[in-house]
C-alpha cells in the first residue's frame, strides 16, 4: 500500500504561479475598452438600397462574363418562379397536414411539396454561388464591380425570401 501525504501549501501556490503571468505590465498589450468607431450607434451607417427589377448589363467586365453572369440571373430567376408557382400549393399541403403525424398520408404530401420548394431553391442558390464566382473573378481582375453586385443583391433577395416560406411552411408540423 502506498501512502500518499497532502500538503496544504502546495495547493495554494500552484495557482499563485499561474496567476502571477496576470500580474505582468499593461503596456506591453493593448487595451481591451472599446474604441471611439466601436462606439458609434448603428443607426449613422447608411442603408443598403434596394435593388431595381431592371438592372442595367454590366459593361466593366469581358463579354463571356456578361453572357454567363446574365445567364445565371435568368436561371436565378426561372428557379425563383418555379418556386412562387410551388408555393401556394405547398402552402395547401401544409395547411391541411398541420396536426397530422408523420404516419398520415397527408403530412408526407406536405414535406414532398416543401422538398421540391427547397429544390428550386438550392437551384436560385446556386446560380448565387455562381454570381460570387463572377464577383470574386472580376474584383481580382479589377474590373468594375457595382452593376454586378446589383444583380448578386436580387439574386440574394430571391433567396431569403424563399428562406422565408420554407421556414413558415415548416414551423407547424
Amino acid at each position: 500500500m502506498v501512502k500518499t501525504t497532502s500538503h496544504p501549501l502546495l495547493y495554494a501556490l500552484v495557482p499563485a504561479l499561474f496567476l502571477s503571468g496576470c500580474a505582468a505590465s499593461s503596456d506591453k498589450y493593448p487595451s481591451l475598452t472599446l474604441r471611439d468607431f466601436e462606439k458609434s450607434p448603428a443607426s449613422t451607417a447608411s442603408p443598403v438600397p434596394n435593388p431595381s427589377t431592371t438592372v442595367p448589363i454590366p459593361t466593366a467586365m469581358g463579354s463571356d462574363a456578361v453572357l454567363q453572369l446574365v445567364a445565371e440571373r435568368d436561371s436565378a430567376r426561372g428557379a425563383h418562379a418555379a418556386f412562387m408557382e410551388a408555393l401556394p400549393g405547398a402552402q395547401r399541403k401544409a395547411a391541411a397536414a398541420r396536426g397530422s403525424g408523420p404516419t398520415a398520408n397527408i403530412w408526407a404530401d406536405a414535406q414532398l411539396a416543401i422538398a421540391e420548394l427547397s429544390a428550386h431553391r438550392s437551384r436560385t442558390a446556386i446560380a448565387l454561388g455562381n454570381i460570387d464566382g463572377l464577383i470574386a473573378e472580376a474584383s481580382i481582375a479589377q474590373r468594375g464591380l457595382p452593376d454586378q453586385i446589383s444583380y448578386q443583391s436580387e439574386v440574394a433577395d430571391m433567396v431569403k425570401r424563399q428562406d422565408r416560406a420554407i421556414a413558415e411552411l415548416g414551423s407547424g408540423f
